[in-house]
């Protein structure tokens, strides 16, 4: 309906219709808006409170978002890993050939499960590792 339908007086019986179907629009997008909100705040819950350093990293190695744990363990502030650390710059020396490689088998097979596989980090460190192409945790 535009601003034509508004001025002429012939077409004012679509007017009350619009403006309902309208009132209906707004208020699913605002109950859309909510659950989104709502969604986020879960999700952002866990992501910081699963008691394992966490992060997301892109198909580079990047990581995207990071959660308080990893700076505690890494030393770095949130600020200096995301979008700047690579994951692959926390794997121990040994291991990183072999974890490029998943990597690799990963992105060839993205839709295929893959079998877990352990690497070397800090003896003190818990981490979980986000692929997000596989949608599933790599722990």
């Amino acid at each position: 309906m535009g601003a034509t339908d508004y001025i002429l007086k012939d077409r004012l019986s679509r007017l009350a219709p619009a403006t309902l179907q309208e009132g209906r629009e707004r208020a699913e997008l605002k109950r859309a808006d909510q659950a989104l909100k709502e969604s986020e705040a879960r999700y952002r819950t866990i992501f910081e409170n699963t008691g394992t350093a966490t992060f997301i990293a892109d198909e580079k190695t990047l990581i995207t978002l990071t959660d308080r744990q990893l700076e505690q363990l890494s030393g770095y502030s949130r600020s200096e890993i995301e979008g700047k650390k690579l994951w692959t710059e926390f794997i121990f020396p040994e291991d990183l050939a072999v974890m490029k490689k998943f990597t690799e088998q990963r992105e060839k097979s993205a839709k295929k499960q893959l079998k877990p596989m352990s690497f070397g980090l800090p003896a003190d460190w818990a981490i979980s590792v986000v692929f997000p192409a596989l949608s599933r945790p790599y722990l």
